[in-house]
């Protein structure tokens, strides 16, 4: 029947995984400013993903069955500024992503910089561990590796176990050497080279932790801990919170929103309410996260908010049947927006504006208030108003509000408001509106329903010009109308009479009757309305009114209210002053009914049309995706009894009905063919009567555009993702293009894929093949926009390459046999191909040495010549300065750079020899074995190739290399402040051999700060590089401050560089730069700028062009030494030449003297003696010249540049002249220095006197500055612009300069003059005319008296000193009158007394002192009231009104202290009775205690005025 089986089968066995990753996600979140109420319930309220910790039916924290995510933490921080640090948070923790591979011989390193940091977390892991041995069985492996700090080994570390996933581990570092340091990771274990073991090894991140606990004062926070095996990820967590803890009305209940009986005093508690008018409150007046800086709590109108927060509070119907507040907002603000626009936002929650009335902010909300006065014919200037309607497109018939539900996770919801009547008159204009922290549907409908009415009743617009009357009242209030032309009879006008209850009108009215009301306002700006009885019938603008009016006059406006025509209220939104000082004023209609109509227009409970009911419900969970058909909603049926239930969908387009689908049987429906657009699907349930359901709304977009197209290099292939559309057609498809260049025209079709395809790989490349991609959508009939062209390229990594090659050959369809008939029968087929390939490695390994040892020759070559021209320059610098040494110095560390580079070259030309060895050596192997398949050997060739072709490439590739500094002027050029400073770049640069460049900079930052919140703070340095295609790379290398105002500030001092591999062909480089930007501190300095060729960066040196051109400079300004002491020696002798010249002449002049006097008559002997002795006289005087006199012009260049690295310049022009004893010196000296960190110049001039001509053929020498005493003078007439600083300015005692016009005078004293703009600062100015200027000082007198039509200032000062307290008055440099305000004490007798039987007759003397102390000085007041006891029990009581002044004189102080309390102790002769007590008024009247005062107000103001 059968035999045995010949043999044996293994089955492979695979070890179960023993290594699971279970990570602790911990965070802390901020939120808010300033204290909170705290979580409405700390595991019920709190959401991961959408999901509650704990459900609502759980019981307590015990009652874990309850709880959805395990392992979980919530510790929540209220905001209090003495709360103590998170528990479980005692570090502060930032964690550094890696994301490297770590390999046996390339180790990863980072830097360590933050100078706080105590410990690090090392996170490594594997992405899959285990091995495979020959028989199948998938067993544990391990793999090792080491970490090193500062290149010392620290720790080692193996992961042992199967791992089928990825595993990550960490591990902990303490005791960690001073910043910076580096950390390095290497791995001890070899790599894989086969498929079978799987270990390869990454550093995934590295955790700089800081042990400090912060506990964060007034600010709300919430710490989180949770597992990773319940969130991989971290989850999206929301809260429902109770908000911040703000100002609200001490007589205000948040809970019950209530408000005690009585007048609110102004004062405030704290407590949490989402009542949006003390939310106003709190952003407009908070100092910490509102306008309190600016604003203070006295800038906001707070009883108009109290009025408008009353409104807020009342209860309205919520829709459902129950009832609500009228108006809530529950909000959080998370970004910052400008001030005005978040308030505006904020009072639009309670339908209100936010104006400035000219002294405080306030809030005008659009709620029912009478109207606070008139407007007539009689009081309009021409009697005349225009009215204005809005356009038909203005006038909204629909509207769909946004909000925040609620009842729906606090999701995005639609509340759609319509009114059919207007649809039918107007036509559909909808409107969309975000209602600003709204949750509620009935809060949100309510909204629209406003906006409807208010587009339905408020459509005109009328202006008018008024008289000051328009000044009595601001934008935002009610006035009333009465318009008589526009009325057709008399209902306005003014009083001209007033005569008890008769009143006599400007005109007469036409209706007499009692239903008719005059109405008026009185003094206090209030309505009076009074019923006409009756008129006069003789004259008939004469009636009689049923009272007396009280506060009627005549020329007060009036108006008359019918019950057949009434007058018209307007909301006043302008008021402007005109030229002719009358005002014009711009108001809207208002209709007070509105506001009724639209608190009762919320209701979303079904409605039954008939008394059979329906059985509907409105159906639930809508929602929209896509599906093979196209787009598809669906729906689940609410509770329905009986038969033949159908839906009805309406689809609405941008707020256009796009489509109605009746009588669907499924609660499904696919939509096809839509184009792009905001849609809206309003779902209905229906009954076979065809009664409709409320409906669910659901809205979605339909979009052709794609988008994050990306290239993802793969092996042999790349890999393009992007981001598709939710929602599309069901025949939408998206096509790829592709080209080999970036320009769209030469682009070809690649592939059209079915939407919602979003990758795909495009294959069978090469290595070096380089790529361009669009993408669009398309649906038939339409495309969408293409994408921006994305570049790509397969992987030009060598190891992915050989692991492939390696699996593709050992693969099963080339099969076992083809390898073994590959080891046993290798033959002449593949030894023609190998040696083939051999002899193409050899030569292709020759030339690549070649053109290695050709480039290493060139730069050599390049060396020695820098050599050449070092030794030449260094002969030439010798005997000069320190400077060319200095010069010198950068080439000897230019040599030492290119001396390494080719050392590096060198070893990786060594590495390449030997790959090419071993490569060689397995050819030789494969030369000795035999095969007999042609394609085993063409496989094989192609393999060879590619894996040699790659190992060359990325020896060559992985060479570090660094070079020169292309930069010129770095030496001499850094940057201190916020700024940029540009270098131009080397002309000495092939272009089309770079391939990686390196930048670097010196930084010093002390205590650095960012100065915004918008823009990044940055030091460092940045290239731009043109492209050959045009396209450019901005190449930054910064160290960043961030845009957090609040961060640390920083502090760096060091080196950065970065390092850029470029892929495409280089045009040009066009800029290379050092900057400060957005940035503060102690110090910011930026030097030492270097632009190099290469992927590494060497030390510091400057071009070598920078070092030619020092030596240059240098040899040029010997030169110009020699130069000018040659021509000052040439000048000086002239100038003795030509006073050897003049000395001559003086000698032959003499000469003739002394012939004419020979010859002279002998009567005139005296006089030819007194000529002879003249004549002596002259000779001595002559020969002492020639001995005394000497004159000289010098010229002197010097340039220094000294060891310690500081450059300084000096050329200095002297004329010197000594006569008579006498030394006159003119001198001009011009001196630059600079450290490499300052910089300074000067020019110093010596002259007695200083003076210029206005051109060369101007003679007249105008003298400017001149030196008298010590001390410089300046002559002129006019100081155009500028400054003079000086303790004083004297002009004969008397500044008499007509006009000093701009600049700034800064001294103490000006006298006389006039004095026009400009800036005076400091001193005293006496006796003058100061016209249109602005006078800037500190602390200083003004003598005389001032006469001004109008002074703004702070020139009274107001204090308030409370009941019973001190306060201090400050010391002012003039003298001041201090007037106390008149205040108020009652006091009062409130209950009865009986003689108890006594026989005499006892009084009682009740006696109150009020007391003001100012300094030493005490005022007194006394309220007092006397009587018998028996038989007085009616109240009794008295006041008097106190007010007082005092003199306080300059340079002094004053203690002001307010006292009020009883006289006497006791008070009352001969009797026992209760204490006197202090009471508010309506107390007095109530309580029933024997005696008590009160005083009006608790506190008393005083005012300082000068005087």
């Amino acid at each position: 029947m059968g035999g045995k089986k010949s043999g044996g089968g293994h089955t492979p066995y695979e070890a179960p995984d023993s290594l699971r990753s279970a990570q602790r996600l911990r965070a802390i979140g901020l939120i808010s400013l300033g204290p909170i109420k705290g979580s409405v319930n700390k595991w019920k309220s709190t959401y991961f993903d959408n999901t509650p910790i704990q459900n609502e039916n759980g019981i307590d924290d015990n009652d874990t069955a309850s709880f959805n995510f395990k392992n979980t933490e919530v510790q929540f921080n209220l905001g209090t500024q003495d709360q103590l640090p998170l528990q479980g948070f005692e570090a502060s923790e930032r964690e550094v992503s890696v994301g490297a591979e770590v390999k046996q011989y390339h180790a990863i390193t980072r830097s360590v910089i933050e100078p706080d940091v105590t410990r690090i977390r090392l996170t490594l892991g594997v992405n899959a561990l285990f091995e495979q041995n020959d028989k199948g069985d998938t067993l544990e492996s391990a793999v090792e590796f080491e970490v090193l700090i500062n290149s010392i080994t620290r720790a080692t570390y193996t992961i042992r176990g199967k791992s089928s996933s990825r595993f990550f581990r960490s591990y902990m570092l303490d005791n960690l050497p001073p910043r910076p340091f580096t950390i390095m990771v290497r791995r001890l274990t070899a790599d894989s080279k086969s498929q079978r073991v799987q270990n390869a090894t990454s550093w995934v991140s590295y955790t700089e932790i800081i042990d400090t606990k912060l506990s964060y004062p007034n600010m709300a926070m919430v710490g989180i801990k949770t597992d990773s095996r319940y969130n991989p990820n971290f989850p999206n967590i929301n809260f429902l919170l109770y908000g911040r803890i703000i100002k609200v009305p001490s007589n205000y209940d948040p809970e019950t929103r209530t408000y005690a009986g009585g007048l609110w005093k102004g004062d405030f508690k704290l407590a949490w309410t989402n009542n949006p008018a003390w939310v106003f409150y709190d952003l407009v007046t908070d100092k910490l996260a509102g306008l309190g800086q600016r604003l203070g709590d006295y800038g906001l109108d707070k009883f108009q908010l109290y009025q408008i927060a009353q409104y807020c509070d009342e209860l309205v119907d919520d829709g459902y049947g129950g009832k609500e507040p009228r108006m809530t907002a529950n909000l959080w603000i998370t970004e910052q927006r400008e001030a005005y626009n978040v308030i505006a936002d904020m009072a639009s929650v309670f339908r209100a504006i936010a104006v400035w009335d000219g002294t405080q902010f306030t809030a005008i909300q659009d709620r029912p208030t009478d109207p606070v006065c008139s407007y007539s014919q009689a009081n309009v200037v021409n009697g005349k108003f225009t009215r204005q309607y809005v356009a038909a497109k203005s006038i909204f018939t629909a509207v769909e509000v946004e909000y925040a539900d609620e009842r729906n996770m606090y999701q995005k919801a639609i509340e759609y408001v319509a009114d059919d009547s207007m649809i039918a008159r107007y036509g559909y204009n909808v409107k969309k509106i975000t209602a600003f922290g709204c949750t509620s549907r009935g809060q949100a409908h309510r909204y629209g329903k406003w906006v409807l009415e208010t587009s339905r009743l408020e459509q005109c617009t009328i202006t008018f010009s008024v008289g000051r009357q328009g000044l009595m009242h601001l934008p935002g209030d009610i006035i009333e109308v009465a318009d008589n032309a526009y009325a057709g009879k008399a209902i306005g006008g003014k009083v001209l009479a007033v005569e008890g209850v008769r009143v006599t009108l400007d005109r007469p009215i036409e209706t007499v009757s009692p239903e008719n009301f005059l109405s008026y306002f009185n003094a206090q700006m209030q309505p009076v309305k009074l019923r006409i009885m009756g008129g006069d019938p003789i004259n008939p603008s004469v009636i009689l009114l049923e009272r007396e009016p009280e506060g009627l006059s005549p020329m007060m406006d009036f108006v008359v209210k019918t019950t057949a025509l009434s007058t018209q209220l307007y909301r006043a939104v302008g008021i402007s002053e005109n030229e002719d000082g009358s005002y014009t004023i711009t108001a809207l209609q208002h209709e007070p009914q509105k506001q009724a109509i639209v608190d009762g227009s919320a209701s979303f409970m079904p409605v039954s049309t008939t008394a059979y009911k329906g059985g509907l419900a409105p159906v639930q969970h809508a929602e929209v995706a896509t599906g093979h058909d196209g787009i598809r909603l669906t729906f689940t049926p609410g509770a329905f009894v009986g038969q033949g239930l159908k839906y009805q969908v309406k689809l609405y387009r941008e707020g256009k009905l796009q489509g109605i689908y009746d009588d669907l049987t499924e609660p499904n429906l696919a939509f096809s063919d839509l184009p792009d657009g905001a849609y809206t699907a309003e779902i209905r349930a229906k009954n076979s009567a065809g009664q409709l359901s409320e409906p669910t709304t659901t809205a979605f977009n339909v979009s052709l555009s794609l988008t994050e197209l990306i290239a993802v290099p793969k092996i042999f292939a790349i890999d393009l993702q992007w981001k598709t559309p939710l929602f599309a057609k069901a025949n939408a498809a998206i096509e790829l293009w592709v080209s080999r260049d970036n320009q769209f025209a030469h682009a070809q079709k690649l592939v059209t894929l079915a939407y919602p395809t979003n990758r795909y790989t495009y294959s069978g490349l090469s290595v070096g093949d380089r790529y361009w991609f669009w993408a669009r959508m398309i649906d038939g009939q339409n495309a969408g926009q293409f994408t921006d062209a994305v570049e790509g390229s397969p992987s030009r990594e060598a190891a992915p390459i050989m692991n492939y090659l390696h699996g593709q050959i050992t693969r099963t369809e080339l099969g076992k046999s083809l390898i073994d008939s590959l080891k046993n029968d290798v033959d002449t087929a593949v030894e023609s191909a190998v040696a083939k390939e051999v002899t193409e490695r050899k030569a292709a390994v020759g030339n690549v040495l070649s053109q290695i040892n050709a480039q290493a020759q060139r730069n050599g070559t390049a060396i020695n010549e820098l050599r050449n021209v070092d030794a030449q320059q260094a002969k030439q610098i010798a005997t000069i300065t320190a400077k060319a040494e200095n010069a010198l110095a950068g080439i000897a560390t230019e040599q030492k750079a290119r001396a390494a580079g080719d050392k590096a070259n060198a070893d990786k030309i060594t590495a390449v020899i030997a790959r090419v060895g071993s490569a060689e050596s397995t050819l030789t192997h494969l030369q000795s074995t035999k095969a007999s398949k042609t394609e085993v050997a063409g496989i094989a060739q192609s393999a060879l190739q590619a894996t040699w072709r790659a190992d060359a490439k990325s020896a060559v590739d992985s060479m570090a290399i660094g070079g020169r500094n292309l930069a010129l002027g770095t030496a001499s050029k850094s940057l201190a402040q916020n700024g940029d400073v540009f270098f131009d770049i080397s002309k000495n640069v092939d272009m089309t051999t770079l391939t990686a460049f390196t930048i670097s900079c010196e930084v010093e930052i002390v205590n650095g700060k960012t100065t915004s919140s918008t823009q990044y703070g940055r030091l460092g340095c940045e290239g731009q590089i043109i492209f050959e295609d045009g396209s450019t790379l901005w190449a930054g290398n910064w160290r960043g401050l961030g845009t957090d105002l609040s961060a640390n500030p920083d502090n760096f001092r060091g080196k950065i560089t970065k390092t850029y591999l470029l892929s495409k062909r280089v045009k040009e480089i066009k800029t290379f730069y050092i900057n400060i930007r957005n940035a503060s501190g102690k110090t910011l300095r930026v030097w030492n700028a270097k632009f190099e060729l290469g992927n590494i960066a060497t030390d510091w040196s400057p071009a070598p062009e920078d070092a030619a051109n020092a030596v240059g400079e240098v040899s040029a300004k010997i030169d110009s030494v020699q130069s000018t002491l040659a021509n000052a020696d040439k000048a000086l002798s002239q100038r003795i030449d030509n006073i050897t010249s003049s000395l001559g002449d003086a000698r032959a002049q003499i000469s003739a003297v002394n012939q004419a006097v020979t010859n002279a008559n002998s009567a005139l002997g005296q006089r030819i003696d007194r000529v002879t002795a003249s004549v002596n006289d002259t000779r001595s005087a002559v020969d002492n010249a020639k001995k005394e006199t000497k004159a000289q012009i010098s010229a002197v260049s010097r340039a220094v540049a000294e060891t310690n690295g500081k450059l300084s310049a000096t050329h200095t022009i002297k004329a010197q002249a000594i006569a008579g004893g006498r030394t006159a010196i003119a001198g001009i000296a011009l001196g630059a220095a600079s450290d490499g960190r300052t910089a300074e110049s000067s020019v110093i001039v010596m002259a007695d006197k200083f003076g210029v001509v206005k051109n060369a053929a101007d003679s007249n020498v105008v003298p400017m500055l001149s030196v008298v005493n010590n001390k410089v003078a300046i002559s002129g007439d006019l100081i155009a612009d500028g400054s003079i600083l000086g303790k004083h300015i004297k002009a004969s005692q008397t500044l008499s300069a007509p006009i000093i016009n701009g600049g700034t005078i800064t001294g103490n004293t000006i006298n006389g003059a006039a004095i026009n703009g400009g800036l005076i600062t400091g001193g005293e100015i006496s006796g003058t005319v100061i016209n249109g200027a602005t006078i800037n000082g500190g602390n200083g007198h003004f003598n005389g008296t001032i006469y001004a039509n109008k002074i703004e200032g702070d020139l009274v000062k107001s204090f308030i000193c409370p009941l019973d307290q001190t306060i201090r008055i400050p010391p002012a440099l003039i003298s001041r009158q201090l007037i106390v305000m008149p205040f108020e004490v009652w006091c009062r007798k409130a209950t009865y007394f009986e003689n108890r039987g006594k026989e005499s007759v006892e009084y009682y003397n009740v006696n109150i002192k009020a007391e003001l102390k100012c300094n030493e000085s005490i005022m007194e007041r006394y309220c007092q009231i006397s009587g018998e006891y028996l038989g007085e029990n009616a109240p009794q009581e008295t006041s008097i009104m106190v007010t007082v002044n005092y003199y306080l004189p300059a340079g002094k102080h004053a203690d002001i202290k307010y006292s009020v309390f009883d006289a006497y102790k006791p008070n009352v002769y001969n009797r026992d009775r209760s204490p006197i007590r202090i009471f508010n008024k309506d107390e007095m009247k109530h309580k029933s205690t024997s005696f008590g005062f009160y005083m009006n107000p608790d506190y008393v103001i005083i005012l300082a005025l000068p005087c």
